[in-house]
């Protein structure tokens, strides 16, 4: 019976040592510290998350609809609109769209050199990894789009 439960969890943990590996720039580079909650494996999606004073990032796998994705909370940038205005809560993706403009070439390549360490070795990796980096290059440019909108 364990063993059944260990197969069961086993794509949560594999979930869990990607989430670690590739995002470890938010604790080492951002001072971000891995949230008190355990990581949570909720039949349908897994949530990991890191927490800098009052700004959350969480990291999610929808298993059903096999789709990731990151929230921002409490991250307020001047002209991009909060998905969730009541909760403070922004995506990935609609950041992406935001700051890609203001990136140069130099950018890109000092990111993709950073993540160069890491080979992802399955689907799920390749997702996470792709996803760090976009996450990454948002961080460590935030502070273009606030000069360029002002």
């Amino acid at each position: 019976m364990f063993n059944k439960l260990r197969k069961f969890f086993k794509p949560g943990k594999k979930y869990e040592e990607a989430v670690l590996k590739y995002y470890s720039f938010l604790i080492e580079d951002f001072n971000f510290t891995l949230e008190d909650k355990p990581i949570l494996v909720i039949g349908r999606y897994y949530d990991i998350s890191f927490k800098k004073i009052d700004k959350i990032i969480m990291i999610y796998y929808e298993i059903m609809e096999d789709y990731y994705h990151v929230h921002f909370t409490n991250f307020l940038i001047k002209g991009h609109p909060q998905i969730e205005p009541i909760t403070k809560t922004s995506y990935l993706n609609y950041f992406i769209k935001t700051i890609y403009p203001f990136l140069s070439e130099y950018d890109f390549t000092q990111n993709n050199m950073y993540f160069d360490k890491f080979e992802a070795t399955n689907e799920m990796e390749k997702k996470l990894l792709d996803q760090a980096k976009d996450l990454r290059l948002c961080l460590l440019n935030l502070d273009k789009i606030d000069n360029e909108l002002n």
